[in-house]
């Protein structure tokens, strides 16, 4: 004889399929309610007021941080540009001491 305990415990595929089963007629039950709709509807609305926030905040980030960026690369090309220039007026202080 089959022991469905360990049937009904041990089978994930099966518990899977009872628990959609059981969320779909709960899902089924909530939308048939107009009141239910509403507010799923408000906490949408909530939620696309919370991601517009959150992009903006990113949005403001990604901005600084470009801007950083930026400054960096400027600093770096003078910082290279100095240190060619000490490297060539090293070379010609050597040629004229040779002179």
């Amino acid at each position: 004889m089959i022991n469905l305990r360990r049937a009904l415990v041990g089978s994930k595929n099966l518990t899977l399929f009872v628990s959609g089963a059981v969320f779909a007629n709960v899902a089924k039950k909530v939308w048939a309610d107009p009141k239910s709709k509403t507010v799923c509807a408000k906490l949408v609305a909530k939620g696309m007021h919370l991601a517009d926030g959150v992009n903006t905040v990113i949005s403001n980030v990604k901005q600084e941080v470009e801007d950083v960026y930026a400054e960096a690369e400027d600093i770096y090309a003078k910082e290279k540009q100095d240190e060619a220039v000490g490297k060539i007026e090293s070379v010609e202080a050597i040629d004229h001491d040779e002179e």
